[in-house]
């Protein structure tokens, strides 16, 4: 059997990834003849088809799936060589896998300063909807770190970076007195949707609480939460951080008892060492510390 080469391993996991030959030709910069041919050597190679070629793009076989997982790690396994030979000015690109509250605050200036001290390094940000999602990414090799909640399973090092406490966000004319258990068991509650990175932790807290959450409204969407909020049609409990930007019309009041989440960065422990990880973990360590140096929970006062 012949050794598949990495640059056909690399056309490979683009075709898997983008789900067509034209979309992974687009992404590769290359003639979509070049890419079948690379794929058609790859299986010959092999001695066996990795994907099944439809009418409206591809589908991996059960020989693909297999060849997949190990073709992710042999490319990081390559890149990560050519990182750890890196001395000085850094280059490459950075997966970076997180949801919209944390990558909306957290990443901006960390990824402005880590422009201005290597410019030559590129982020590719890739939006999740869950922890669990995040950490498959990381383990699978498709992402490089992720920005999430702490913590992740896993043989993974991760550098806590921030306590984002949750919140209550009600119409400013329902008054500006602290909510009671008492009182949040007979609001009507607009709650995240299952399979939100918040969902489970708000349940189980407003339940050990005795709060029943079976009426609440479960929305997938947290800024229609936040209209619905704003026009006086119940009240939701968000990360702080999640709950910005504030609209007119909603004030911020705590929980009756705390709650919050840990946000960190995540990276696979065989390759926390690698010059460009250590680079960007270090400077988005310094860059929260910069810019969150009061809580998270103060940064939108109650209107």
């Amino acid at each position: 059997m012949a050794r598949p080469s990495l640059s056909q391993l690399r056309v490979f996991v683009t075709v898997a990834e983008q789900g067509s030959f034209s979309a992974a030709a687009a992404e590769l910069g290359m003639s979509q003849s070049s890419l079948s041919e690379a794929v058609r050597s790859l299986e010959k190679a092999l001695g066996r088809p990795l994907l099944q070629r439809q009418v409206h793009g591809t589908r991996l076989t059960e020989a693909g799936e297999r060849v997949l997982e190990h073709a992710l790690r042999t490319l990081q396994a390559a890149d990560d060589l050519e990182r750890s030979l890196q001395d000085g000015a850094l280059s490459g690109e950075l997966r970076l896998a997180t949801f919209r509250s944390v990558g909306t605050y957290l990443l901006p200036p960390t990824l402005a300063r880590l422009r201005l001290l290597h410019p030559g390094v590129s982020v590719k940000v890739m939006a999740v909807s869950s922890d669990a999602q995040a950490e498959q990414l990381l383990l699978l090799g498709r992402a490089d770190a992720a920005l999430t909640s702490l913590p992740l399973m896993g043989p993974l090092i991760q550098w806590p970076l921030l306590n984002d406490p949750y919140v209550v966000l009600a119409p400013v004319g329902r008054g500006s007195h602290p909510f009671s258990f008492a009182e949040l068991s007979h609001t009507p509650l607009l709650l995240p949707a299952p399979g939100d990175t918040c969902h489970l932790k708000i349940a189980q807290y407003l339940h050990g609480h005795g709060v029943d959450v079976k009426a609440a409204q479960h929305i997938e969407e947290d800024s229609v939460t936040l209209g619905m909020v704003q026009h006086g049609l119940g009240v939701s409990i968000m990360s702080a951080l999640t709950a910005q930007p504030l609209l007119p019309g909603i004030q911020v009041l705590p929980l009756p008892a705390p709650l919050e989440r840990a946000l960190g960065l995540s990276v696979q422990a065989s390759r926390a060492s690698l010059p460009l990880l250590r680079a960007f973990a270090e400077i988005i360590r310094d860059t929260t510390n910069r810019t969150f140096s009061v809580p998270a929970g103060q940064l939108y006062p109650a209107v």
